[in-house]
């Protein structure tokens, strides 16, 4: 409860003050800021990409508080039941264990190649250890065979991911945050997400405004 600290905050300013979960209030901000494109607009499901995953659902705009102090939970989905890696909890094949930042570098260095990944050799100088995430999104967009094919799987396992988050939660939109791709890449997740999910579920997800 933040009230006493927001009344302090605003002996200081005529301006509303809101002190909350930066997941929540960046969710809430794409309401707010696509009030005049889509007025209609207040039941979202907001998911935050990283190191962690973090989910919330709006309502009536207003975030649901079940989802309060556990927006991670999205880390422990299980994506892919069938893969033989294992996530910090146990499972196999979680969403943070496959589809992180972390988890495609991690699946990078395994096709790491001369040959099948020339342009992430070149711009790693030949040491995988140097690869960053941004470098994978580079590849892909290089054409670094390898890459291309570990990054597409990745992408159906987000798709399916997606799906599952659309048909449990039932939003008017499902928003994709700081998922760091181009307005290509996008319209190519759509087209991977419609053919898992069907067109009505590709047409509920959006990038994030902010």
């Amino acid at each position: 409860d933040y009230t006493q600290l927001t009344r302090a905050f605003e002996k200081f300013t005529n301006l509303p003050i809101v002190i909350d979960n930066s997941v929540k209030g960046t969710a809430m901000a794409n309401i707010d800021f696509q009030k005049v494109k889509d007025p209609n607009r207040y039941n979202i499901a907001f998911l935050q990409y990283g190191d962690n995953f973090n989910f919330v659902v709006t309502n009536l705009n207003d975030p649901i508080v079940s989802y309060d102090n556990r927006t991670n939970f999205v880390d422990n989905i299980i994506v892919d039941p069938n893969s033989d890696e294992e996530c910090p909890c146990g499972r196999r094949g979680c969403a943070k264990s496959e589809l992180s930042p972390a988890a495609l570098i991690k699946k990078a260095k395994r096709v790491f190649d001369k040959e099948k990944a020339p342009y992430l050799y070149a711009i790693t100088d030949g040491n995988p250890d140097n690869i960053v995430y941004e470098m994978i999104i580079d590849s892909v967009a290089n054409g670094d065979p390898a890459i291309k094919e570990m990054y597409r799987r990745s992408a159906e396992l987000m798709a399916v991911l997606m799906n599952n988050l659309i048909f449990s939660t039932n939003p008017q939109k499902l928003v994709m945050h700081d998922f760091r791709i181009s307005d290509s890449d996008f319209y190519t997740f759509k087209s991977i997400l419609e053919r898992i999910g069907g067109k009505d579920i590709s047409e509920l997800i959006d990038l994030s405004i902010i």
